[in-house]
């Protein structure tokens, strides 16, 4: 069986620009609706250290924007939650110490990395994490877990070694950022570490040629991040990115590939089926229980209509031969990992 996750990375702009209504509430209200009318559960990612943030500095919050980001936020997952959908983990280390002044986010170390903290500060904020998930679900799913995690860093690879031995302790059975599986595994994930305890559940992603990097669908949430994310930092680095290495970014553009992510803000229904169809052949789900990863971004999700027809297209098409199904974090690995 081949198991869809969709994912959505649940969080304003990573440097603290954004608005928690229109770049977190208001986007992901309209996926939960598309995924209820397809019994398709949508899997959260909640940033728990950003949320814990919001919390600590609720009053200042309500000042400023006039409501409070932290209830907005809560009273979703609950809704997400009480209608069969799933909350995991999702960590962005350079809010551990932000601060709010003046209407801003003060990030201190924008850049930080998970494995640039100390193995115990890795476990605490695991921890203090976990223990806010739980304690936002506890009364709404009796059988809610918090099993899985997804770190971020300067790049899509698996959780690195330094955060085995607290993903272990903290109970996570499971991390997905990888943007790659081995060409040899035909199962979709792989154990982490010599005890197996751990497992990376990657981000599904096909190797294309350069050229469809130019997709408007691809392009066009580029450009909304850009007008809103104007710190010099980001700006900085998307200016870089567009010329790398001294060649234009147009370079090898028709001989060159580049990896994408199956994502649902960034793709067309059609490039969405194409990848499934592509996994249907690269994996072996005849013998196996194959993840299948999808991920989005509440900040990023400006077409409903593709993504609606995807999921309409899917439970027609593919959910019927019995080989397909929608599943969540939770229930693929409480099923798989456990």
């Amino acid at each position: 069986m081949l198991h869809i996750i969709i994912s959505l990375d649940y969080e304003i702009f990573g440097r603290g620009a954004g608005d928690v209504k229109r770049h977190m509430i208001m986007p992901t209200e309209r996926i939960l609706n598309i995924c209820e009318k397809h019994n398709a559960p949508l899997t959260i990612m909640f940033e728990a250290c950003e949320y814990l943030k919001f919390e600590e500095f609720d009053d200042e919050l309500l000042a400023w924007l006039g409501y409070s980001p932290a209830e907005l936020i809560r009273g979703q997952v609950r809704n997400a939650l009480r209608n069969g959908h799933d909350v995991q983990l999702h960590i962005h280390p350079q809010w551990i110490d932000a601060g709010f002044k003046a209407g801003k986010w003060d990030l201190n170390v924008p850049g930080r990395a998970i494995n640039d903290l100390p193995e115990e500060m890795i476990y605490e904020t695991l921890k203090k994490g976990k223990e806010k998930i739980v304690s936002i679900a506890k009364d709404i799913a009796p059988h809610y877990k918090c099993n899985t995690v997804r770190f971020t860093g300067s790049r899509w690879i698996e959780a690195p070694p330094g955060t085995h031995a607290a993903l272990e302790k903290s109970g996570i059975k499971a991390h997905s950022l990888a943007d790659y599986c081995p060409d040899e595994n035909r199962k979709g994930y792989w154990p982490l570490g010599s005890k197996g305890k751990v497992w990376e559940v990657p981000i599904y992603s096909v190797e294309l040629p350069k050229y469809r990097m130019f997709a408007l669908t691809r392009i066009v949430p580029a450009l909304y991040r850009y007008s809103v994310d104007r710190s010099p930092d980001f700006r900085k680095k998307a200016r870089a990115a567009a010329v790398s290495s001294g060649h234009g970014f147009l370079a090898g553009l028709f001989r060159d590939t580049y990896k994408q992510k199956w994502d649902f803000c960034k793709q067309s229904a059609a490039e969405m089926v194409e990848f499934l169809e592509a996994g249907l052949r690269r994996y072996d789900h005849r013998n196996n229980e194959v993840p299948l990863v999808m991920i989005g971004h509440s900040k990023d999700f400006l077409s409903d209509r593709e993504f609606e027809r995807f999921l309409r297209i899917t439970a027609k098409r593919y959910l019927p031969s019995g080989d397909v199904k929608f599943s969540t974090f939770q229930g693929f690995v409480e099923e798989n990992m456990d």
